[in-house]
């Protein structure tokens, strides 16, 4: 509900009712297709938003686990549910080859596979505003040849026919410049970088809560029993 509140405003605040104009008058289509990889962009942005919220649930759920007595082992034997469970299972496996286990590189592998979802929505936000541009470019081709048309019914048969086709050319193509620019720039440069901002800082907030949970509740009981571990097997040896 707040995402779509915050989608709405967004739309209301910057473009009114100048989108929905440029939705009925633009002929090239162009506004139709940013319109469409502009509601694809928002999906891909909501699921990936969704998903992060969930993680947060199942990392809330794991961190409830690890106060019980057996909790720890629960979710080592256990398979992953989430970025954060996995991430203490790959630890583990660490630990079993290496008593001073660091879970640096596994962080940073795990904000990569994060901000991956958040590129696709980066470029999509890129294309609308080229797909902006490229209309300006059409619309100024079409409004050249309407204005041809305009001049070649002043000089020759005066025609008045001809001289409303050529103007409605012309400003239909000036409509198509203006329209497709300010749509893609609205939705691509301003709306799309917003929403994108949103999942980038919130998987920011996620990753340094996962890193900070781990090095102060995990990685210390993983070195500990790692050490004993490695001490029973050294006095078995001995023995």
């Amino acid at each position: 509900m707040i995402y779509a509140s915050v989608i709405a405003t967004l739309l209301c605040v910057a473009a009114g009712i100048h989108l929905i104009r440029a939705l009925v008058s633009d002929r090239s289509g162009l506004c139709l297709m940013i319109f469409v990889l502009f509601a694809l962009a928002v999906v891909i942005n909501f699921r990936s938003i969704r998903t992060l919220r969930n993680e947060y649930v199942c990392a809330a759920f794991l961190v409830r686990k690890l106060t019980s007595g057996h909790g720890f082992t629960d979710i080592v034997q256990s398979d992953a549910a989430g970025p954060f469970h996995q991430h203490i299972k790959d630890l583990v496996k660490i630990a079993k080859h290496d008593p001073s286990v660091s879970q640096d590189s596994l962080i940073t592998l795990l904000y990569s596979r994060l901000m991956a979802r958040s590129r696709m929505v980066d470029v999509l936000s890129g294309v609308l505003v080229s797909l902006g541009l490229i209309g300006t470019i059409v619309g100024l081709v079409s409004m050249t040849n309407g204005l041809s048309g305009t001049l070649e019914a002043l000089g020759e048969s005066s025609d008045a026919s001809m001289l409303m086709s050529g103007m409605r050319s012309t400003m239909q193509g000036l409509g198509t410049a203006f329209y497709t620019t300010l749509v893609g720039a609205i939705l691509g440069s301003v709306v799309l970088r917003v929403l994108n901002n949103v999942y980038t800082s919130n998987v920011d907030h996620f990753v340094s809560y996962i890193a900070s949970l781990t090095e102060v509740r995990i990685i210390p009981r993983l070195r500990k029993r790692s050490r004993t571990e490695q001490m029973e097997g050294s006095t078995h040896e001995v023995a």
